[in-house]
């Protein structure tokens, strides 16, 4: 009877509300920031009315496209889509995008979605294959479940052979962009390696340890020495507390901007190569060609120049028709070839030391070719990326040493030393309210304890849509057509947009 009586009472406000204009009860929440100028047109993305098929299909794993007032075909119109991965339970094209994509519920980012949309399937993942063989298939949350970061697990694997990946291969991924799926699928043979093991001796380890694949030479402990380094000009540069003279932020401020000679290393080591006679001038940081180049023209300038070069002879008397141009003698001529020559041999004296210990090789591996005399640097492949399969926001972290996630940075010599953090680093900050206790870490410019708890939901370090370079997830198709609304869902879900 109670029952009843609530349910009258209820339809007659409701009835009321609709007879006095008072549409309150029956609005939605605001929309987000970036749906606001739709707010007054509903249309645009409620295009279906499903409450019935809703009802039947409350307390299932994951709300499916065809339950959803919202269809899918109405958020890509606008929005690219691509699917998370192809043999996932249930399948892309069959999920409702409003149902981890929660709108009325504020101004919030919609890409914020909650850890329970990405538990429900990895809490218990499975594939159209069975069990995933590639990734955990348990995991609840950042402190529970989650594994460590997979370089951290190829850094201490002892198992695996260094030959995991052929010159070809390795040339042809670094063509690629770190988002690109051949590339993450092989992000670790790209970026590190294992050397075959030296001969054994007494005292040795028994394996070689992974390592660094960029080919640089470089050590970060000479660089951060607490007096400084010197400068070409003498004057003292301190990095020890500026790691941002060398690691730029991009415009975002989340990842590292490649490092450039002209920009880091210039004003420390300049190229010169002929301090004698040509006192301050450099060569410039190119191929070997263009090196070469350089140098032979710059000493055959210089033998050019020297005061009569060529044997003087009087000049021949022009001939009507023909062009005012004087040409060599055979004495000249040959005199020329003498001069170029040995301008070519003085520029080649200058590449060996340009190869020589403080030259080239100072930095980079240099090759020779015996036969011909040519030589070739290999490329640093210094990547951009180490962890393509996250996300990551240095700014986020600048009141951090960079010192507490990259350790022992300022004793590493060898540029071969992988200096990237862990999981643990990350879980010491980034826990659940009833994990381990907080660290003590070094904020600048003082040391505090880190009294709250740090965010550390799934989408704050990964995406569910893949993003490509063709296809970036969340950018505003530029072809807006009335033609989409009448696709298919699952036609546009195939079609990319």
């Amino acid at each position: 009877m109670t029952g009843v009586v609530l349910a009258v009472v209820c339809g007659g406000w409701l009835l009321w509300a609709a007879v006095t204009g008072d549409h309150r009860a029956f609005e939605a929440g605001p929309l987000s920031e970036a749906h606001a100028f739709i707010a007054n047109d509903c249309r645009q993305c409620h295009t279906t009315w499903q409450p019935v098929r809703r009802l039947f299909s409350v307390g299932t794993q994951v709300a499916s496209a065809d339950s959803s007032s919202i269809s899918n075909a109405a958020c890509v119109k606008c929005h690219a889509a691509a699917e998370h991965n192809h043999r996932q339970i249930p399948a892309h094209a069959s999920l409702s995008c409003a149902e981890c994509h929660r709108e009325h519920q504020g101004k919030l980012q919609l890409a914020s979605v909650t850890d329970q949309h990405c538990i429900r399937c990895h809490g218990d993942l499975k594939t159209t294959a069975g069990p995933s063989d590639k990734f955990y298939g348990q995991i609840y949350g950042f402190s529970n479940g989650h594994p460590g970061f997979r370089l951290n697990q190829r850094l201490t694997d002892d198992t695996l052979p260094s030959n995991l990946i052929t010159r070809a291969e390795f040339d042809a991924l670094l063509k690629k962009a770190p988002t690109e799926g051949p590339y993450q699928a092989r992000f670790l043979d790209v970026l590190t390696e294992r050397p075959a093991s030296p001969a054994q001796q007494p005292g040795a380890p028994a394996k070689s340890k992974w390592r660094d694949r960029g080919d640089i030479k470089f050590n970060h402990s000479k660089h951060l020495v607490a007096k400084g380094v010197k400068d070409s000009q003498g004057n003292t540069v301190v990095l020890s507390d500026n790691c941002q003279a060398c690691h730029v932020p991009d415009v975002a401020g989340r990842y590292m901007l490649p490092i450039q000679y002209q920009q880091h290393c210039a004003q420390c080591h300049p190229l010169l190569f002929d301090n004698q006679n040509y006192p301050g001038v450099v060569v410039p940081h190119a191929r070997p060609d263009i090196v070469r180049g350089f140098l032979t023209q710059k000493y055959t300038l210089t033998v050019l120049n020297q005061k009569q070069p060529l044997v003087e002879l009087p000049p021949p008397r022009p001939l009507p028709g023909q062009p005012d141009r004087s040409p060599l003698s055979v004495d000249q001529a040959r005199r020329l070839e003498e001069l170029v020559t040995q301008a070519e041999r003085t520029a080649q004296d200058q590449t060996r030391v340009v190869k020589s210990g403080g030259g080239c090789k100072y930095c980079h591996t240099v090759s020779e070719t015996a036969a011909d005399g040519t030589w070739t640097i290999t490329p640093p492949n210094i990547p951009n990326r180490w962890l393509p399969h996250s996300r990551f926001d240095h700014a986020a972290h600048r009141m951090l040493n960079c010192a507490e996630c990259h350790h022992k940075v300022a004793t590493s010599r060898d540029t071969a030393d992988v200096l990237m953090p862990s999981y643990a680093d990350c879980r010491e900050c980034h826990i659940s309210a009833n994990a381990a206790p907080r660290r003590q870490v070094t904020l600048q410019p003082v040391q505090r304890s880190l009294a709250h708890e740090m965010q550390s939901s799934c989408v704050l370090c990964h995406t569910y849509h893949q993003h490509t370079p063709e296809q970036p997830s969340g950018e505003l198709n530029k072809q807006l057509t009335d033609d989409l609304e009448l696709e298919p869902a699952g036609e546009l879900e195939r079609a990319g947009r």
